[in-house]
């Protein structure tokens, strides 16, 4: 007797696991929507269309790994093995506090992707609802020497200085770009009105105005050089809350550097008042009014949704330091081309960037010599560094030389752009305000020197601060001639 009820709780488990995973649920993986489906020997195919082809891999049911399922893909009627989709090795299906999962583990049985059950099928309306809930909210402009002036995000809306924008999210084969439309409001003065790239930051996010007359994909368009900084201004909200109320399966959520992903998945725990060992989380928690450290960590409980996205922001700060990484950014090729003025010397530098082996241009910026000078340098690489690593992440940048003051001083200024895990540049364009800015990698410093007076000179130490240089110590020093 006691086998029979032991073989029929195994018959219902098997039913319940197939039930399940079917529930007339949609699967989303953060840009695609899969259909479940059984198929024989208690194996369950998840299919898809994206980009007018069809995606499919096979759940492969294991008896005595039950719940776990392991991942196959269809070939030749097989079910041989694929690391689909880098989503891992096994499948265990969880289903807590109103979610269900689908998590994929690599096989080291770390946590490699979630596909969520969503009662949406439209994976652009998905996409596009998960790449808002980064940016919704109240946020001040923080540019120098301007007036503070406050934009409201929300859904439907842009509310900037009192005028309130409809907008449109652009996307690309069902994908989010990063670019918003921003639609003209009659009767005023339309400060917004355009295309506009969207740069999430740590403190919140950079628009940048966009000309969309310069290609025909978004990838293609060129930055005017209007720029907006906005940062979370509501004191009770913070900057990364959506991180613990929104599944983070959705890849537009990868666009950080290693550092900023730190601060998320930290900003997690902060919220339960989780008190921190390291120092520079201490103190970068201790400056926001919503954190509140507890008592002790051993009554701390994250959220089934938290505990998810703590092991996905994990696995993305693993995969920006990955070696392929350093390698796709070691691909770029450079070259700059001098441009004279109407005096016939040189006043500007156009430096061009292409991967190797590639004829396509893939990077171009343009900067203006403050002192005009003639071509000695005999070689791009006086005029070019691109293996120092600025920003201390791991992955060489760039570095271009502009000009050389000498009268009474050496000063020389550059200009600087960091490669972002956005796959591309990012210029730093407080590195063009830096007098002989020196790289210090021993201690991840930046310092500049410059003659203040006739007998002495400044030296001024930064630090990285998410995306930006903060000072963190001047100091003076007898200055002899050079």
């Amino acid at each position: 007797m006691r086998r029979i009820e032991i073989l029929f709780m195994m018959l219902c488990a098997v039913i319940a696991v197939r039930a399940q995973i079917n529930e007339g649920l949609h699967w989303y993986n953060g840009q695609i929507t899969f259909t479940a489906r059984n198929i024989e020997n208690k194996n369950v195919l998840m299919e898809a269309m994206d980009e007018g082809e069809e995606h499919e891999f096979v759940l492969r049911y294991v008896k005595e790994m039950n719940p776990n399922h392991q991942v196959y893909r269809t070939a030749n009627g097989t079910h041989d093995y694929v690391n689909l989709y880098g989503v891992g090795n096994t499948m265990r299906h969880k289903k807590a506090e109103g979610l269900d999962v689908l998590c994929f583990y690599d096989d080291k049985n770390r946590l490699a992707a979630v596909i969520s059950g969503e009662k949406e099928w439209d994976a652009e309306k998905l996409n596009k609802s998960r790449w808002l809930s980064q940016y919704i909210g109240e946020y001040t402009t923080e540019e120098e020497n301007e007036v503070e002036q406050c934009l409201v995000w929300t859904w439907e809306s842009l509310s900037f200085n009192g005028i309130i924008y409809p907008y449109d999210i652009i996307t690309f084969n069902g994908r989010v770009t990063g670019y918003i439309a921003i639609k003209p409001v009659e009767g005023s003065t339309n400060e917004l009105e355009g295309t506009w790239e969207v740069v999430p930051t740590l403190k919140g996010f950079h628009l940048y105005a966009v000309n969309t007359e310069t290609g025909n994909m978004p990838w293609e368009w060129q930055r005017t050089g209007v720029k907006y900084e906005l940062v979370e201004s509501d004191p009770n909200v913070g900057r990364f809350f959506y991180a613990s109320t929104t599944l983070l399966n959705d890849h537009q959520f990868s666009s950080f550097d290693k550092s900023t992903l730190r601060i998320m998945r930290n900003a997690i725990l902060a919220r339960h008042g989780y008190r921190f060992q390291s120092k520079d989380l201490q103190e970068y928690f201790a400056n926001e009014p919503w954190y509140k450290p507890a008592a002790s960590n051993d009554g701390i409980r994250l959220s089934f949704i938290e505990q998810l996205n703590v092991e996905l922001i994990k696995q993305m700060e693993d995969g920006i330091t990955a070696e392929e990484t350093v390698e796709h950014r070691k691909k770029y090729h450079f070259e700059y081309q001098l441009v004279k003025d109407d005096d016939g010397l040189y006043g500007s530098i156009v430096v061009k960037g292409r991967e190797a082996g590639d004829n396509n241009r893939v990077f171009e910026c343009k900067h203006e010599l403050a002192d005009p000078q003639s071509d000695d340098s005999g070689s791009d690489t006086d005029w070019i560094n691109d293996t120092e690593d600025i920003n201390f992440d791991g992955i060489p940048d760039l570095q271009i030389f502009l000009m050389c003051y000498t009268r009474g001083q050496v000063a020389r200024k550059f200009a600087a752009y960091v490669w972002t895990s956005r796959g591309q540049f990012e210029e730093v364009e407080q590195w063009t305000d830096l007098c002989n800015p020196e790289i210090h990698p021993e201690n991840q410093t930046i310092t500049e020197n410059y003659r203040s007076d006739i007998n002495e000179r400044t030296y001024n130490t930064y630090k990285w601060n998410g995306d930006k240089l903060e000072l963190i110590n001047t100091r003076k020093g007898k200055f002899f001639g050079e």
